[in-house]
């Protein structure tokens, strides 16, 4: 069980991290299993293909996170990288 100091860095992580990208990653898994099936999904098909996609999009953001850190880039998306802010640096790699 994760404690609520780290709950609360996850979220913020994620929040600033995950957002503004395309998500075709996380939307194309839906898509793809809906196609490979030739048929509808159902609810519970879709929120697992859901999970996954989400699962990949923060997969994603890692690598993202992991070369601005390389690549001591200074931007993502518009806004200063997860680790050029001053509570993160470095620590970001671990993210």
């Amino acid at each position: 069980e994760m404690t609520d100091e780290a709950v609360a860095w996850v979220k913020d992580m994620l929040d600033y991290n995950v957002p503004g990208g395309k998500l075709n990653r996380g939307t194309t898994v839906v898509s793809v299993h809906r196609t490979l099936l030739n048929r509808s999904l159902s609810e519970t098909e879709i929120a697992r293909a859901s999970v996954l996609g989400w699962a990949i999009e923060f997969l994603q953001a890692f690598f993202l996170v992991a070369d601005d850190v390389m690549d001591e880039s200074q931007t993502r998306r518009g806004q200063p990288c997860w680790y050029k802010q001053k509570h993160v640096q470095l620590i970001a790699i671990n993210d």
